[in-house]
């Protein structure tokens, strides 16, 4: 139980084990039908007899994973939740790659660097699977792209996204470059319109924090500056908005160039 609550709590502990907690039917659910690794399923006494707890159990169990019945209040202790809903279960982090090294095959990661809000990280891993991300690199962030509310508001992008984390924008430089991919960073004014742009090239779209972008030690390394052209009166999107509308069109054109 000690465990279980400290993966819940610290990022440390997430990040030495490499498992993060899954909570509520929703997501328990999700994956449950993705490839995603399952340890182990928790349940509330209180909702066991809930049919739709049931049925994720019978799920689990055909699975091969170990089902554990906890007290309510042992339960509420793990539960970040305001309203828990009597299951959650741990999941092992996706492999990355050896030395973090990004697969020839990936065509764009998405690089964040910065971002402080779980629900913005959350929105990012959405982003970075919807849009055909090899995967979501993170780096000197503010917030554990597989702490709780991250994982909710990923709807279940976390099961099929990869993630690095490194400390540093530099080093996500050195690996997107080692990886033979163009830098592209997004910038509010000044970048070229984000729809004039080719996309034809392997590229690694960096986005920066909520509030200072970048920064202007990381923009002044990226090998192409983008901007959203936008009313006058709008000062900036939000990261992931942005990261949205960026990497759909980049996908958009690689599928209609045949780049994939």
């Amino acid at each position: 139980m000690r465990d279980l609550v400290a993966l819940a709590r610290r990022p440390a502990e997430r990040r030495a084990r490499g498992i993060y907690i899954v909570e509520g039917p929703k997501l328990v659910s999700a994956a449950l039908q993705s490839s995603a690794e399952l340890d182990e399923l928790f349940v509330s006494a209180d909702e066991e007899d809930s049919v739709v707890v049931q049925r994720l159990v019978g799920e689990a169990t055909e699975r091969g994973v170990d089902v554990q019945v906890l007290s309510g209040a042992a339960f509420e202790r793990v539960s970040d939740a305001r309203s828990p809903r009597g299951i959650l279960a741990t999941c092992r982090r996706l492999p990355f790659g050896e030395g973090h090294a990004l697969e020839p095959g990936w065509p764009f990661v998405i690089v964040c660097a910065g971002v402080a809000d779980p629900g913005n990280m959350g929105a990012l891993l959405r982003v970075a699977a919807a849009s055909g991300a090899g995967a979501l690199v993170v780096c000197d962030a503010a917030v554990d792209p597989y702490g709780p509310k991250a994982v909710r508001a990923s709807g279940g992008a976390v099961f099929s996204i990869p993630v690095v984390e490194l400390e540093t924008p530099e080093e996500a430089l050195q690996m997107v470059h080692h990886a033979g991919m163009i830098s592209v960073g997004t910038v509010p004014r000044g970048g070229l319109p984000y729809d004039e742009v080719s996309w034809e090239d392997r590229f690694a779209l960096f986005v920066g924090s909520e509030g200072a972008g970048l920064g202007a030690g990381v923009e002044s390394r990226m090998d192409v500056k983008v901007s959203i052209p936008m009313q006058a009166d709008v000062e900036s999107l939000n990261v992931a908005a942005a990261a949205a509308i960026v990497a759909f069109e980049a996908a958009r054109r690689r599928r209609r160039s045949g780049g994939g």
